[in-house]
């Protein structure tokens, strides 16, 4: 009988620690999304910045401006030269997700 508690006490952990993972991937897709979009609302201002009255020109006429504006030889240039940029600082950057994980564990094992 002894037995069978465990089992079903540690059924209980399992689950309850399932909730809490699929509670934290809810909130790191929502936090990503929040993430995506305010990166969006950022370089749509910026575009509008180089446009005189950027509110008269329709979705699709700025579909075309930026068409021809990246098909330049000038924009691709510069944007296979900053794509060498973050590729370099990429490897030079140490995995640091696994580091800020290993901290939030040990925070909350203290707190137990």
């Amino acid at each position: 009988m002894d037995l069978e508690n465990k089992i079903e006490a540690q059924r209980k952990r399992m689950e309850q620690e399932k909730n809490k993972l699929d509670m934290l991937m809810k909130k790191a897709k929502m936090e990503q999304r929040k993430a995506d979009n305010h990166r969006k609302i950022v370089v749509g201002a910026n575009f509008e910045t180089f446009l005189n009255e950027p509110r008269r020109y329709s979705e699709e006429q700025t579909r075309r401006i930026m068409q021809v504006a990246f098909a330049t030889r000038e924009v691709k240039n510069c944007m296979e030269q900053i794509e060498r940029e973050l590729a370099r600082a990429e490897e030079k950057m140490p995995d640091t997700a696994i580091n800020e994980e290993a901290d939030e564990d040990e925070d909350e094992n203290e707190e137990e």
